[in-house]
């Protein structure tokens, strides 16, 4: 599954330590990356996932290229605040 050994996401949830990541880690550590260094990598990483999962999930479809129209509404609305505060007011965040 996306890359990761079949059966490690139950490893690294029922028992952490039988996973083996110290020793990943290890080796990290190793090559001068600081605890916090790594702690970074994996935070991005992590919420770079989260982010791409939650808008496929929400059935966003991306088209890098999109229409002209797309990217004139795009360029005319994206300084604008009050998109973001509609936005916001949509989803409750915001009053």
């Amino acid at each position: 599954m996306h890359g990761i050994e079949p059966g490690l996401i139950d490893l690294l949830v029922n028992e952490p330590a039988a996973a083996g990541i110290e020793a990943d880690a290890a080796a990290v550590y190793a090559a001068g990356w600081s605890e916090q260094a790594l702690f970074h990598a994996i935070s991005t990483y992590a919420l770079y996932s989260f982010m791409n999962r939650l808008i496929e999930d929400c059935g966003v479809v991306t088209d890098p290229g999109g229409t002209v129209e797309e990217r004139a509404r795009y360029h005319a609305l994206k300084d604008d605040p009050a998109t973001y505060r509609t936005f916001c007011r949509q989803l409750s965040i915001l009053r």
